[in-house]
């Protein structure tokens, strides 16, 4: 995936997760989320991918959702299961997007897809 400048645009890519969808296009990820994702407080998200500092996987288990957490400067250093401040939970950060076991196989689609753009955007 070459999102290099001079190139055609690339077609967007798009992840189904755990209540939201992720979609990839050069320079943006966003996470749009249907409306009973929004309860634990998490919004929708569009995010620079320049300004993103890390990304944090958690692969999915039988017994607890994957993740994918995209950091900016702003946000939390880590993100948990429980805590009491609702942008470090995964599920009411709006910079992540969770995936179940059943969703394994497009959580590991979407981490090298974003995999290689960070990895793209270093070697630049």
């Amino acid at each position: 995936m070459d999102f290099s400048k001079g190139q055609a645009p690339a077609e967007p890519l798009t992840f189904k997760g755990q209540l939201a969808t992720l979609t990839i296009t050069p320079g943006i990820a966003e996470i749009a989320r249907r409306a009973i994702g929004k309860l634990g407080g998490a919004r929708n998200a569009t995010i620079h991918l320049v300004n993103v500092v890390s990304v944090q996987y958690k692969e999915p288990t039988r017994l607890v959702n994957g993740y994918l957490y995209f950091a900016d400067a702003t946000d939390p250093k880590r993100i948990v299961a429980w805590s009491t401040d609702t942008r470090k939970q995964v599920a009411g950060n709006s910079h992540a997007i969770m995936f179940s076991w059943q969703q394994r196989d497009t959580y590991a689609k979407a981490k090298a897809a974003v995999g290689q753009i960070m990895a793209d955007r270093m070697n630049r």
